[in-house]
This record gives C-alpha cells, sequence and structure tokens, in this order.
C-alpha cells in the first residue's frame, strides 16, 4: 500500500515521469477510473457526448487534461485555474439578485 498526500498526488500528476512505476501505475489507474466514471454519468444522464462539444474548467481539468483527452473527442480545456471560482461568483451575484 501507497498513502499519498494531496500536494504530492498534484506534484506527480504534473511529473508523472518523475513517479516510480508503482505510484504512475497508481495514478493514472485512479484518474482513468475517475473521468470514465464522469463519462459513465453523463451518458446515463443522456447526455449526447459525441454530438457535444465538451468543455472542462478548473484546475482539475487542467491537472487531468491527458485523461480527458484521451477518454473525450476533442474536448475543449479551459486554461483558466479561476474558471469555476469565477462561474460560481456569476452564479451568487444571479441567485441574490
Amino acid at each position: 500500500e501507497i498513502l499519498l498526500n494531496e500536494y504530492m498526488c498534484k506534484h506527480y500528476l504534473n511529473n508523472l515521469e518523475e513517479a516510480s512505476i508503482t505510484i504512475k501505475e497508481i495514478i493514472i489507474k485512479e484518474c482513468t477510473k475517475f473521468i470514465e466514471s464522469i463519462k459513465k454519468n453523463l451518458i446515463k444522464n443522456d447526455w449526447e457526448i459525441e454530438q457535444l462539444n465538451m468543455v472542462f474548467i478548473g484546475g482539475g481539468s487542467i491537472l487531468l487534461e491527458n485523461f480527458i483527452n484521451a477518454s473525450f473527442n476533442s474536448p475543449h480545456i479551459e486554461k483558466d485555474i479561476f474558471a469555476n471560482c469565477e462561474a460560481f461568483k456569476k452564479f451568487g451575484e444571479k441567485k441574490n439578485e
């Protein structure tokens, strides 16, 4: 068993070539599983993912870019780390009007 703290996971996501074979396998397996679970939920909820221009935003999307690209057909990944924050701010402003 291997226990990695959050900052090391982030480091290895950005620098996978530095990880040991075991850590690399764990990260690839878990990230692939996570992205596939997103895809399965979209399909389960009748999203026509092959017909849509998929857009992924936020810091997690940037870290998982390779896994997203491998699982989705030509997705757009917004390179703005604060995109989710900006969207929630707009949502909150509209909700409080």
